[in-house]
């Protein structure tokens, strides 16, 4: 009887997916965000609410626009003064910027939902990019910034 039961147990730990003992990339920290192209942005607008604006230079493509907006997240979700008590979510928003001039739309906006817990201990957090929620609009930033020739890399 003990045989039976070793061998059932060897049968369930072979049979369980690899990804639900944390083995799967995203679980050790290998992230989108880590293998994509983060371009600089600074900051438009933060007072300290759950509402950080930046700017980025007109010319970023889709890929560079999500792994900036997430790393604008990481930077200052977990700011000392930041107020979470109205919500549990940051939302970054981007502007583009050209000549000094901001486009009228925003280019894309990420929602993250922000645990209540120490900030320490969200920084040490491996799994926090996924709950983040996009909404790209980045052709429409592109086209409100007017006549002005947007350059292309």
């Amino acid at each position: 009887m003990p045989k039976l039961r070793l061998i059932s147990w060897i049968l369930i730990l072979l049979s369980t997916p690899a990804w639900l003992w944390g083995f799967g990339g995203r679980a050790q920290g290998s992230t989108d965000a880590e293998r994509s192209p983060v371009t600089s942005y600074k900051v438009i607008e933060d007072n300290m609410g759950t509402k950080v604006i930046i700017g980025l230079r007109a010319d970023v493509n889709e890929e560079e626009l999500r792994a900036t907006l997430r790393k604008a997240a990481d930077d200052h979700q977990n700011d000392p003064a930041r107020d979470y008590l109205g919500s549990m979510y940051l939302w970054v928003e981007a502007y583009l910027v050209l000549d000094g001039r901001q486009s009228a739309t925003s280019a894309g906006i990420l929602r993250r939902c922000v645990p209540f817990d120490n900030p320490r201990v969200r920084q040490k957090q491996k799994r926090r990019y996924y709950d983040d929620k996009f909404t790209l609009t980045l052709a429409e930033a592109k086209h409100s910034l007017g006549d002005a020739e947007v350059p292309h890399r």
